[in-house]
């Protein structure tokens, strides 16, 4: 998934292009090395971009699904983010669920959202849970308390379970959309501009990303979902591999490599 345009030949990096398509959220991302849909026009993507971010991606493939009807999994990654053992051929045999590989914190997952993030949302969200999805409480309880989790809301998932996913996924976040009464793109930023006070104690109060507040509890949410279906299935957690730009933070959980003009005469595939 793209929300912006990025000139890269991804084959130097191992990506098949008949395995990955891109879905374009602006209608100016471009790409010479693997299909492109542009999904900007769709009504959900235009109203809910900012808040839900990658999130568009998957709710297009939920309510598009003659795109997928031949394959056996689905999944999504970042433009600048992939799996490193799916550009590995042979790496992954018999899994059935692939994500990305924990992040280890110094405290657990409610201290750290606490730390950095409005922790009235999480007990909104721990109350949904507790009220619609209670067969998930027990999960969310689990990572709320842990000292790890499965960050980008990055997943690959047979086709069946993704669909499971999706419907647990937006009915979730439709519910706590109607809590805190946000429905677009504007409501959004008001909301986030109206509680700015309380993100002031945050460790990064900074509104470019606590106005992606979707995006950043659905990472919880998937987590949850993960650590729920891995009592029936094999979940495999990959190292991720990270295309930054010069000067950007790298985070240490993940491999990263620069991000190099596609003319530069310079071999990634190592």
């Amino acid at each position: 998934c793209a929300h912006k345009n990025i000139q890269f030949d991804y084959s130097k990096i191992g990506v098949n292009s008949d395995h990955y398509t891109i879905l374009a959220q602006s209608n100016d991302v471009k790409s010479e090395y693997c299909d492109v849909i542009d999904i900007s026009d769709d009504e959900f993507v235009r109203e809910h971009k900012v808040g839900y971010s990658e999130l568009c991606s998957i709710h297009y493939l939920y309510t598009h699904q003659y795109l997928v009807k031949d394959l056996d999994y689905i999944g999504i990654c970042h433009y600048r983010r992939f799996y490193v053992d799916l550009l590995i051929p042979g790496a992954i045999i018999n899994e059935e669920v692939v994500t990305t590989n924990k992040r280890y914190l110094w405290h657990d997952n409610y201290s750290e959202y606490a730390d950095y993030h409005y922790i009235k949302h999480w007990n909104i969200l721990c109350d949904i849970i507790k009220t619609f999805h209670n067969q998930y409480y027990g999960a969310f309880t689990e990572m709320m308390y842990a000292k790890d989790m499965h960050h980008c809301n990055m997943v690959v998932l047979p086709k069946h379970l993704f669909f499971e996913y999706c419907e647990f996924m937006f009915g979730m976040l439709g519910l706590f959309d109607d809590t805190l009464g946000i429905k677009n793109d504007e409501d959004t930023h008001s909301h986030i501009k109206g509680n700015w006070y309380m993100f002031k104690a945050c460790a990064i109060p900074d509104m470019s990303i606590q106005v992606r507040i979707q995006g950043i509890v659905a990472e919880r949410l998937t987590d949850e979902f993960i650590r729920e279906k891995s009592n029936k299935y094999s979940v495999h957690e990959s190292k991720i591999l990270k295309l930054f730009n010069t000067g950007e933070l790298k985070n240490t959980w993940e491999n990263s490599i620069p991000l190099v003009n596609d003319k530069e005469d310079e071999d990634l595939s190592q």
